[in-house]
């Protein structure tokens, strides 16, 4: 299931500011209430994304390159609200809390895609959580 892809613009700016990581198969990038460190942005592989013990609200989402992962807790400052583990060996750009912020200030462009980003997953999360037994192929959120 696709996520919601970033532009090739907000790509690069990520990137210029991101660590690059390899994960293998079963590696946990974060869990569920613990604190946020940054987002990650997917090259190439699989993330799967899962609420513990809420299958039915929030089914597990699995999400490929191009997306971008634990964005709502790392722009909030929020502890992680999903599970995130790699499903497939991934490739992958870890952005730090702090340099996101920091290009948020520095570039309005990015920001206002990042919110853009955040409003379409506010969206997908209503839509699933209204019509759990529709939606639950049909929206990805991260």
């Amino acid at each position: 299931m696709p996520g919601i892809k970033i532009s090739p613009e907000l790509h690069k700016e990520l990137r210029a500011v991101a660590m690059p990581l390899v994960k293998h198969k079963g590696a946990v990038l974060f869990h569920a209430g613990s604190p946020t460190r940054g987002a990650f942005l997917i090259r190439n592989g699989q993330v799967r994304l899962s609420l513990d013990g809420a299958g039915a609200l929030f089914p597990t989402r699995t999400l490929g390159p191009g997306t971008v992962i634990g964005l709502p807790a790392t722009f909030s400052g929020e502890p992680y609200s999903l599970t995130a583990e790699a499903a497939k060996n991934c490739n992958l750009d870890f952005i730090p809390r702090r340099k996101l912020l920091n290009l948020l200030r520095r570039n309005p462009e990015v920001g206002y895609q990042i919110v853009r980003i955040l409003s379409e997953e506010i969206f997908q999360m209503r839509n699933v959580a209204r019509f759990p037994a529709s939606s639950a192929g049909a929206h990805a959120v991260h």
